[in-house]
């Protein structure tokens, strides 16, 4: 018998599994994909969501409210609406998109903690410009002392040169709606002053996280 002559080199596969093929028919079901989960950033993450749905909450409850008083102006056809209901609506308007976007943001962890502090604070500074501006007669005056006027909406604001005090005190329901927007003026002074240092702890929080290594928020 010729004796076989050893390998030179050690065979490094000879214990190894062999690959395997395997045919895809199309038919098998897709590994299920991971849940959608909000980062978790403790009682902070949890105040700052809170306060978003409450600032949008109110943001709305103010657009319909002018949305009722614009409605009334514009069905006269001849008065234009005061530039206290303008600047409220303008107000109103871009604080909503800008809330519904860091809601976004912050779901994918996208948001820019201190960007969002210093606009927060921004709008809290508009809020009390707002508020002001709302509010000049509200302290002293009785909507339900008004009495009806004997003249139409439309002739009662060209009277008074288009004032927000005229239309505020044209009638009981102007009144009210007025109050009631000044008083949700005021309470969203409150609530992006609270926003404001949340965003900035949560900043905190990240960058101190992030020193220590990567952190995975949605763990």
């Amino acid at each position: 018998m010729v004796p076989f002559p050893k390998p030179k080199f050690p065979l490094r596969t000879a214990s190894k599994e062999r690959p395997s093929l395997e045919l895809y028919t199309g038919t098998e079901k897709p590994e299920p994909r991971k849940k959608f989960r909000t980062p978790r950033l403790g009682p902070l993450g949890v105040i700052f969501l809170v306060l978003r749905l409450c600032i949008f909450g109110f943001l709305i409850a103010t657009l319909a409210l002018f949305a009722n008083g614009m409605n009334r102006i514009a069905a006269t056809h001849q008065a234009r609406p005061p530039a206290e209901i303008l600047g409220g609506i303008t107000v109103s308007t871009i604080a909503c998109i800008y809330v519904v976007t860091t809601f976004i943001l912050y779901q994918v962890n996208w948001m820019p903690h201190l960007l969002t502090g210093i606009i927060d604070t921004l709008f809290f500074i508009a809020s009390i410009v707002v508020a002001a501006l709302l509010g000049k007669r509200f302290p002293k005056l009785n909507c339900g002392t008004l009495l009806p006027t004997k003249y139409d909406l439309a002739t009662h604001l060209k009277h008074n040169q288009n004032k927000y005090s005229a239309f505020v005190t044209f009638d009981k329901q102007s009144c009210n709606d007025s109050k009631a927007v000044w008083g949700i003026y005021i309470a969203l002074c409150l609530l992006f002053l609270v926003s404001a240092p949340v965003c900035v702890a949560l900043w905190n929080r990240v960058r101190r996280d992030s020193k220590k290594g990567p952190v995975d928020l949605d763990a």
